[in-house]
């Protein structure tokens, strides 16, 4: 049971909450073993569906209080909504109450498992060890559905208890479910102030901490710089005032990514006109793995494009003989997807949130790697919270921009994953190629405009559509084999424009900037509704 599940279920009503529970533990436990089990306190899980989804109604009243509130207030006022419905709305002692209730409700739960686990000890049968390791597990599960329940909507002396550093609120998942949010506000002071100090010593090893050429940024992120400090006199840190020496070292490559191609196609449909843009997409993939044999992993920011460019595409996808695979397939969760694509090499994966960095694809798996657009955070409740408390600038500096660009980077790696792979990326956001928006580029090891050395760089394409894709189809090494059977390598389509100029192949590549224009850079965070994770 995930934690989102676990909070969900807390706050439904007690017999159903229970009954789902104890419905899992009986399907551990033989009949003999249950008719054993005392009455005890909890309810018993006759017609109780464990599959069943729960949203209790003080969820849903929040909800609608929610929507009326937020009319007139902007985006940046909405994040303490919900501690202002808590506390001073009049309207929320229904579900305070009903969070005390839960509580109490499953710490008693817990305790009858518990008794159920002591009393196995006298009963002789075949499974014990089995039937008792269940118990265990289904403890452990109601203790963590308590503790993220508690820490949801905190309460004291039967009234709500907030502290200014946890956020607080109702969430809505890709499957519109209700999700209870008890955020840490800013992660990287929490562990700077009250993690590392009680350390001896710490290792942090990461293929996307050095970002702008710097461990700076990440420093920040993780909060290492609240408690790195050392005398400049003797060299000595205070280990009794909570500082540490904080060393950083960068090793050498490991990959030759002059194996890789990374095409910046010009000329596309903007991201923010979402329609022209799936069109795009969803014609685009099936033409591109025809000819490239799939072996393409497409990194989405969102389930909701993932969905409506697989449904726009399969049929060109069924017609080439490809397989498609995407996330949220009916009957396919994350790891049977992971294995049906590598075992089958033609196929191609439409994913988003873990596969940009949870999943390794070396060989002949994957050959082709396409970011459908840049991997920004939504703007959200919380977001506005962390604003709130640091600053927009900060925020930004500390935590946005440097999330953003390390799971860029982590998308790109998932084409080099031994020393021996090669491939192409596609980078098909074309806001990449705008000022404000380089300093995802800066971040790959491409190739730098007048750099002497280029050894074990990335060659950076960028031009038309058409041409990005013939340097694509090079090399992969199938241009040759497709021309030769009268196969077209350009790719015709409306809402596809090309430049006014040509571009040669290699040579339009953007100037090198400072480091201090990078990451800082004044101005609006520039978010479309398409970046929105559902």
């Amino acid at each position: 049971m995930s934690l989102r599940e676990a909070v969900r279920l807390a706050m439904a009503e007690p017999s159903e909450r229970s009954g789902v529970l104890i419905g899992r533990v009986d399907g551990a436990v033989p009949a003999a073993v249950q008719r054993e089990r005392t009455a005890g306190e909890g309810p018993e899980p006759a017609g109780v569906d464990p599959g069943r989804q729960l949203v209790p109604p003080e969820v849903l009243e929040y909800e609608r209080w929610r929507s009326s509130a937020q009319l007139g207030r902007g985006d940046a006022e909405l994040y303490g909504l919900f501690r202002e419905y808590v506390l001073h709305s009049g309207q929320a002692a229904g579900m305070v109450e009903a969070r005390v209730a839960a509580s109490s409700a499953m710490k008693r739960l817990e305790s009858t498992l518990a008794q159920i686990s002591e009393e196995l000890e006298g009963v002789g049968m075949r499974g014990r060890a089995r039937i008792r390791r269940a118990l265990d597990v289904a403890r452990a599960d109601l203790a963590e559905i308590v503790e993220a329940l508690e820490r949801w909507l905190p309460v004291e002396d039967d009234a709500p208890s907030f502290t200014s550093d946890v956020f607080h609120d109702v969430e809505r998942n890709a499957r519109d479910e209700a999700v209870l949010a008890a955020l840490v506000l800013l992660p990287g002071d929490a562990l700077g102030r009250h993690y590392y100090p009680e350390l001896a010593a710490a290792a942090f090893v990461s293929a996307t901490t050095r970002l702008g050429r710097s461990f700076d940024k990440a420093k920040g992120y993780l909060g290492l710089d609240r408690v790195a400090h050392v005398d400049e006199e003797t060299g000595d840190y205070d280990r009794a005032a909570g500082t540490r020496r904080v060393t950083t070292f960068h090793a050498p490559e490991v990959f030759d990514y002059g194996r890789v191609l990374v095409g910046v196609p010009r000329g596309l449909p903007s991201v923010r006109d979402r329609e022209a843009y799936l069109d795009f997409l969803g014609r685009y993939l099936p033409w591109y793995a025809a000819r490239s044999g799939g072996r393409m992993l497409v990194l989405f920011t969102s389930l909701r494009d993932v969905r409506e460019v697989a449904e726009r595409a399969r049929g060109a996808f069924a017609a080439a003989g490809l397989p498609l695979l995407w996330q949220g397939m009916d009957g396919s969760a994350k790891e049977e997807l992971t294995g049906r694509f590598r075992e089958q090499t033609d196929a191609t994966l439409l994913g988003v949130d873990t596969f940009w960095y949870g999943a390794d694809f070396p060989g002949e798996t994957l050959e082709t790697v396409a970011i459908a657009r840049l991997p920004y955070g939504v703007p959200d409740r919380y977001h506005h919270a962390q604003c709130a408390a640091i600053g927009a600038g900060a925020q930004r500096s500390r935590i946005y921009m440097p999330r953003a660009l390390a799971k860029f980077r982590q998308g790109f790696g998932r084409l080099m994953r031994r020393a021996s792979d090669r491939g192409v990326v596609l980078v098909l956001d074309g806001r990449v190629t705008d000022r404000r928006h380089r300093d995802f580029l800066d971040e790959l090891p491409v190739e730098k405009p007048g750099a002497f050395d280029v050894t074990g760089k990335a060659r950076l394409v960028r031009g038309d559509l058409d041409l990005v894709g013939r340097e694509a189809f090079e090399q992969l090494e199938v241009a040759s084999p497709l021309r030769e059977a009268g196969v077209k390598l350009d790719f015709v389509g409306d809402g596809v424009r090309r430049p006014d100029r040509p571009r040669e192949a290699g040579r339009d590549v953007p100037r090198e900037r400072p480091l201090s224009a990078r990451f800082d850079e004044p101005g609006p965070i520039d978010i479309d509704p398409g970046d929105l994770p559902y």
